[in-house]
């Protein structure tokens, strides 16, 4: 189960890497499930870094207690810089300093969680238009689970 689980994922960015010439970007979709350093999420989260051109990653999330785990896992593939960046409301993701922040990534991880708050939060704001940003510019999104949803 958990094989062909994998070979779902991997079918899927690779299939969506190879749309690119209708896009700027690239994107990884994986399912739920927790990430386990030597498992499952390996393959995935090694070839966001990889396809992050300066290896900075962004990992947002709306939960203010996110640890350092998915962050200190990226930069175990080698990412430069990989930082929690918790945007918990709609307030928040209209700030312009989130806006900022956002665009100096060239990937951005959205974690799981609750879709309808990343919906609630981020549709029609600066967080949303620095996703698009990033993409635009040729950066990385990604995401599991609610993360995925909501791409």
């Amino acid at each position: 189960m958990k094989t062909h689980f994998y070979h779902n994922i991997l079918f899927i960015i690779l299939a969506l890497s190879g749309i690119d010439s209708f896009a700027q970007g690239s994107l990884m979709l994986a399912g739920g499930a927790g990430e386990t350093s030597g498992g499952w999420s390996d393959a995935p989260y090694r070839w966001v870094v990889e396809h992050a051109a300066n290896k900075r990653i962004a990992i947002i999330t709306y939960d203010a207690a996110a640890t350092d785990w998915i962050p200190n896992y990226f930069k175990g593939f080698g990412a430069k810089a990989a930082k929690n960046i918790i945007i918990a409301s709609r307030s928040t993701a209209d700030q312009q300093w989130v806006y900022d922040t956002l665009i100096t990534y060239d990937g951005v991880f959205i974690k799981g969680g609750d879709q309808s708050k990343y919906y609630e939060y981020y549709k029609g704001t600066k967080t949303q238009q620095a996703l698009q940003y990033v993409y635009d510019k040729g950066g990385v999104l990604s995401g599991t689970s609610a993360g995925t949803a909501i791409l």
